[in-house]
């Protein structure tokens, strides 16, 4: 699990491709993240960013999307990019972000 210090900003990145592994664009892409308050799922205040409504959420190529957070509470995260409509996928991945010594 990768670890971040708090206050620092995290890039949560999305690859799709076709069932013939040439790169591709779902219909929708939606990442999320929300830190694991004992267990998963997140916590209900989990943060969503959907590409072509949230600005954050950046296309960097044919299939390839980033989506920079910078999150506002130490804690193990879970996070996930959902791809929907012509190329349907999931990926699910953690990340820690370590309390500050100044906070």
């Amino acid at each position: 699990m990768k670890e971040y210090e708090l206050g620092q900003s995290v890039r949560l990145t999305a690859s799709f491709a076709n069932a013939a592994g040439v790169a591709a664009d779902p219909s929708t892409i939606t990442f999320k993240y929300g830190v694991r308050l004992v267990n998963p799922p997140p916590d209900p205040t989990a943060i969503s960013a959907v590409f072509g409504v949230d600005i954050a959420v950046v296309k960097d190529s044919v299939g390839r999307y980033h989506y920079d957070v910078v999150p506002s509470l130490p804690g193990n995260y879970t996070s996930a990019v959902v791809g929907t409509g012509t190329i349907a996928a999931v990926a699910v991945g953690s990340f820690r972000v370590k309390p500050s010594p100044f906070a």
